[in-house]
């Protein structure tokens, strides 16, 4: 069973729209009008993050042999490795893992699937742009779209869009949809602060819960303490207006191991920290304190001070998840 354009939008996971382009499909999880914001504000770095496929997934309920696709990935920052993971009845159980994509750019991606009724998730890369073509169910009879039970949309920086789980589906972004059984939208952007403009009152998709996890690089890049709380003000203020009905949900900058040897422009990093915390919960935000999340060891940390490796993540997930339970 060869799926076609319509029968692929019903099926993946994490995309706002899939385009054809020379032969391939392109998946998107902004809109136009992010899009052209972002090639405008920073078109050389983080209009190029745009188009990975930070949590995206083909989730499907299918009799199956096997699932296979041609794939092609772009570099979009400075790391190399990329995964494609397979999980069955939410059991992680094969992947396409590549160290350096310099060496494999493009291939196929061809998973065997036990006998009968299954369902079957497929993560895209985090921090890749993945093109796809030819995709292919071997032996289906049948293929439906699986069932969430509820929506997450995800604002934030690199950790949030995946920075450095090894395998796609580690990321904390992923693993929490997981757990919740959700359909995800991961708008996170490696490198990204606090921006209002970044927002689409016309986007097509309605969460139940709304994520935003920004403050690291705030705090780094920010020249005042005033220019600092006022876009963050901003962006809570603007969500609020879009999302009001909705879970809100913020999480505070999580343990950086510099966290002691670093002063900004305008404050330390756990003054900063306090007063975000302060502001989300002044506009209304259910506050997650992002220092509970990860361990404070360096080991946890794939570039051993600040981005998660596949273990860290999976800390922030756990204990991320018996925060939202208090919600």
């Amino acid at each position: 069973m060869k799926l076609t354009q319509e029968q692929l939008k019903t099926i993946l996971i994490g995309a706002l729209d899939i385009s054809e382009e020379n032969g391939k499909f392109v998946l998107s999880r902004f809109t136009e009008k992010q899009i052209a914001y972002y090639h405008e504000k920073s078109p050389h770095d983080l209009s190029r993050k745009v188009y990975t496929s930070a949590g995206m997934r083909l989730d499907l309920i299918t009799d199956a042999e096997a699932i296979t696709f041609d794939y092609w990935v772009k570099d979009t920052s400075q790391r190399t490795f990329y995964s494609f993971d397979l999980y069955v009845d939410g059991i992680f159980c094969d992947e396409l893992y590549v160290m350096n994509l310099h060496r494999k750019k493009e291939g196929t991606v061809s998973f065997s699937i036990p006998e009968g009724k299954h369902r079957v998730t497929v993560y895209f890369p985090n921090m890749m742009r993945t093109d796809i073509a030819h995709v292919e169910l071997q032996g289906a009879t049948f293929a439906e779209p699986s069932e969430t039970k509820t929506k997450l949309l995800l604002f934030g920086d690199s950790i949030t869009q995946g920075y450095d789980a090894y395998h796609s589906s580690l990321s904390y972004a992923n693993r929490i949809a997981r757990a919740l059984d959700a359909d995800i939208l991961n708008q996170a952007i490696g490198g990204e602060v606090f921006d209002a403009d970044i927002l689409d009152e016309n986007i097509v998709f309605d969460p139940d819960t709304v994520i935003v996890a920004y403050g690291t690089n705030d705090w780094a890049k920010c020249p005042t303490k005033e220019a600092f709380l006022e876009e963050a003000e901003r962006f809570f203020i603007n969500i609020k207006a879009l999302y009001g009905e909705k879970k809100l949900v913020y999480i505070s900058p999580i343990f950086r191991v510099d966290v002691d040897d670093n002063v900004s422009a305008f404050s330390t990093f756990a003054n900063a920290v306090e007063d975000l915390k302060a502001l989300a919960v002044k506009q209304g935000f259910f506050l997650v304190d992002g220092f509970r999340l990860t361990p404070h060891i360096s080991d946890f940390f794939a570039d051993l001070y600040l981005h998660p490796n596949d273990l860290g993540f999976g800390f922030y997930a756990e204990n991320l998840l018996k925060e939202l339970e208090r919600i």
